[in-house]
């Protein structure tokens, strides 16, 4: 591995190299003729993997840290360069010679130190949580005392991501007119350690630090997209719950954070003094905005596929078409990413028993049927597996809800194909050719 790096002065005590989610400012280091952003049509495997390693380490900070950008330093033999990445961009600097140039990275890391936390990358809502602290010691005890009842499968969630390896925050959200809340995590529940993953969605088990009783719930950390057609997820769930809609997410808290937002055209613009390029008769590309999104919610589930049997597996899914049903008659939305990974079992208590229940989620990508205009339905989303073949023939039209019944059919076949009893010989040939 040829990554080093400046570490965070708030590290708690040393553990192996490298320290991910304390890394500051990552250093690779190549042989001379392997700089992996070298002005080639057929650069080498060498080179190739070399800039495959540097967007993976990348992605493991940006998953361990709550960040909204990096600074990466690129030594390729007597060369460097400098190089910032977000979830959209890499802005990279010529090659410089340090050694005819000796003060050259001398003056970036005098620069680089000087900066605040906020313009080496940081998000200033995040707030680290080290040990030997009250809140560290907080987080502990939180995980440690069991509960009664539904809410101790939470607790044990909790409890598995105090992780001593990862790093632990508070983080805050702030819905407009209201106070801000924070809440404490560690490892996420879910999250990709992929750039090419622009939305960077992680999900925590989280301790609601400023609410009497300090409960567990579950907190979604993504850069989500802004677009006008696109309502915030939050939004979405605050008028499912107001409507009545069953099986849904309950809806805590949700905010965009405070001027973080990444626009393309106008990185472009701040950087180069001009506006985006555009060939001449061609249409200007659209333009791409991401906003730094924080939502919360009551209930944490488990994946689908921990079903104990095929009637529970049928009962899960039919109280996520339920959820559909009502957010359908009840609140004129359609979900449109009907899916396994977006149906969640959920413990609820009911009569002095623990039982499951199945959770329709991500409503992230839901459309409001009542604010059609007639035009193509070129925003909608899915995941593509799961779509009806009505959609996948033309993605033009709109989603109905015929089509989303068929989606919850293909969840069934896919979910009963991977986990129950059945006859078929050659599972991944029917695979292959069903999905």
């Amino acid at each position: 591995m040829n990554v080093s790096g400046l570490y965070s002065a708030l590290e708690p005590s040393p553990a192996p190299l490298p320290r991910w989610g304390y890394l500051e400012c990552p250093i690779h280091c190549f042989p001379h003729g392997e700089d992996p952003f070298i002005d080639t049509r057929t650069p080498s495997s060498r080179i190739q993997e070399n800039k495959e390693e540097i967007f993976a380490h990348a992605g493991r900070i940006f998953a361990r840290q709550q960040r909204t950008h990096l600074f990466v330093v690129i030594i390729v033999g007597d060369r460097a360069r400098l190089a910032r990445i977000d979830r959209t961009t890499l802005v990279l600097s010529e090659p410089v010679s340090y050694v005819d140039q000796s003060d050259i990275l001398l003056e970036f890391f005098t620069r680089f130190a000087s900066l605040s936390r906020a313009q080496r990358g940081h998000d200033d809502t995040a707030v680290l949580v080290v040990p030997g602290t009250e809140l560290h010691d907080l987080m502990l005890a939180a995980g440690n005392r069991k509960l009664r009842g539904a809410a101790d499968h939470a607790r044990q969630f909790f409890e598995e991501s105090l992780d001593s390896l990862w790093a632990w925050w508070k983080l805050e959200v702030q819905e407009p007119g209201k106070d801000v809340q924070a809440f404490l995590v560690a490892k996420p529940l879910a999250s990709k350690e992929d750039l090419k993953d622009r939305r960077g969605s992680r999900g925590y088990v989280a301790l609601a630090l400023d609410e009497p009783g300090q409960p567990f719930v579950f907190l979604k950390d993504c850069w989500r997209w802004w677009q006008d057609s696109l309502e915030a997820e939050g939004a979405t769930l605050a008028r499912l719950n107001e409507r009545g809609v069953r099986n849904v997410p309950t809806l805590v808290c949700h905010g965009d954070l405070p001027g973080q937002v990444i626009s393309l055209k106008t990185f472009w613009e701040l950087l180069y003094g001009r506006p985006f390029p555009v060939a001449a008769g061609e249409r200007p590309p659209p333009d791409v905005i991401l906003t730094h999104y924080r939502m919360v919610v009551r209930e944490v589930g488990m994946p689908l596929e921990e079903f104990l049997n095929a009637c529970e597996l049928v009962q899960l899914l039919r109280d996520c078409v339920v959820a559909h049903r009502d957010a359908y008659v009840l609140a004129d939305t359609l979900h449109r990413d009907i899916s396994p990974g977006n149906m969640l079992i959920v413990p609820v208590d009911k009569g002095g028993d623990v039982v499951r229940q199945g959770l329709l989620m991500d409503w992230e990508f839901s459309e409001r049927v009542d604010l059609r205009d007639g035009s193509e339905g070129a925003n909608r989303r899915g995941t593509y597996q799961f779509l009806s073949v009505r959609c996948m023939d033309d993605p033009r039209e709109y989603v109905s809800v015929a089509d989303e019944l068929e989606a919850f059919f293909h969840v069934l076949v896919k979910i009963g194909l991977r986990f129950l009893p059945h006859d078929c010989r050659d599972v991944d040939l029917l695979h292959d050719a069903y999905f």
